[in-house]
């Protein structure tokens, strides 16, 4: 049986060629669909367990409030202090939008403005533990630092900036750029220029001289730990609003699975459509196959040998297909949607070379499945007959 299909395969070199590139289509669809499935997943958890491990401190009136105050931040692992603001850098020029709606109503000192966020370390920040923002030079702020600053890459580019330049703001000081990001947060438009990602920047909270915050994100080691903080925060100061600090992660998930639609739906319809093709080819190929199965059911072969045959013939023309879809599905998912996404969600990739292994084995399960199932149903109408009914029809 195995002699047999091996040597249909090498003999039929054109038709296996075309049915190596269906299944390799098809495999790498699955591929490509299965690793974004357990990425997205992985990334969710990884998510999930970070927000419900810190709570977020604000006033109910979202007013400053000095941090000192909180004597409960000493219990936890770590903090991080938000001071939020808007700024206009000296000589220099925000990124606009090219093509929006320009509002005529603003001020002097609403134009060419930044948003800026003075906290005393960035690595621990949602944007850049959810991929939204990625370090692409220097490093980032911490507690030590003073009149330091990051700024994202556009803004950078447009200004010819690199590390450690210094920049002017409209609070007299200069800032050293230690630290420079790319990527995309979730926007809101309001008109100003500080509505857009590129003109975000990340300062040190020393350099604010206050004790004045708008936010405190405290880190915990367990959901039971944040429990009991809350509930402790909640009594001993009512004015404050305390919360699991889920927001921006839930606007991250939200933006990765609408992505992450988009590309299932393409690689189904993918799918779908090769399926169909490969359906068809093997209902044209055992047609041509009619009289071969005639005589070797009339010999004595048994109906599972000749399937297993022909299953063995698919499965061996899969293994070139296994090694190029590999390499295309690993090139796609690694290349292209970074390029697409322009690495504003790369964590959602970002797994080991097992984890990938372990996909594609799954990924390449499924394809033997479908495999065996089309060769038994389009074998399955020429073998319930009779090998003299079948060679009659052929003569």
């Amino acid at each position: 049986m195995i002699k047999r299909s091996i040597y249909y395969v090498t003999r039929k070199k054109k038709r296996s060629l075309i049915i190596m590139m269906i299944l390799t289509i098809i495999l790498s669809c699955l591929y490509i669909s299965s690793s974004i499935t357990i990425s997205a997943a992985q990334l969710e958890k990884t998510m999930y367990e970070a927000a419900n491990t810190s709570l977020s401190v604000t006033k109910k009136d979202q007013s400053l409030f000095d941090y000192e105050e909180y004597q409960e931040i000493k219990q936890a692992k770590g903090y991080t202090l938000h001071y939020e603001g808007l700024t206009q850098p000296r000589n220099l020029h925000v990124i606009e939008a090219q093509q929006s709606v320009k509002r005529d109503d603003l001020s002097d000192e609403h134009k060419n403005v930044m948003s800026y966020l003075a906290t005393n370390q960035t690595k621990s920040h949602a944007l850049f533990k959810s991929g939204n923002f990625v370090l692409k030079k220097g490093r980032h702020i911490q507690e030590t630092d003073c009149n330091k600053v990051m700024v994202h890459e556009q803004f950078a580019k447009k200004n010819h900036l690199a590390l450690h330049d210094f920049i002017n703001l409209d609070n007299n000081k200069k800032y050293e750029i230690i630290g420079i990001f790319s990527g995309k947060k979730q926007e809101r438009y309001t008109g100003l220029t500080s509505d857009f990602s590129e003109n975000m920047l990340f300062m040190d909270y020393s350099s604010q001289q206050t004790n004045n915050v708008h936010k405190i994100i405290m880190y915990f080691d367990h959901l039971k730990d944040t429990r009991l903080m809350m509930k402790q925060l909640e009594k001993n100061h009512p004015d404050a609003l305390v919360e699991m600090d889920t927001k921006t992660y839930e606007e991250t998930l939200e933006a990765i699975t609408h992505i992450q639609y988009i590309i299932k739906v393409i690689v189904c319809s993918l799918i779908v459509v090769a399926l169909v093709v490969l359906s068809l080819i093997l209902i044209l190929w055992l047609r041509e196959r009619l009289y071969e199965i005639g005589i070797l059911l009339s010999v004595g072969f048994h109906k599972s040998e000749i399937l297993g045959q022909f299953i063995c013939e698919l499965l061996f023309v899969s293994i070139p297909a296994a090694v190029l879809s590999f390499g295309l599905g690993h090139i796609f998912l690694k290349y292209v949607i970074n390029v697409l996404l322009k690495n504003a969600y790369s964590l959602l990739f970002e797994y080991g070379f097992r984890q990938e292994a372990m996909t594609f084995i799954g990924s390449y399960g499924i394809l033997a499945g479908v495999i065996i199932i089309s060769v038994i149903t389009t074998c399955g109408m020429f073998l319930i007959k009779k090998p003299q009914e079948i060679l009659s029809k052929m003569s």
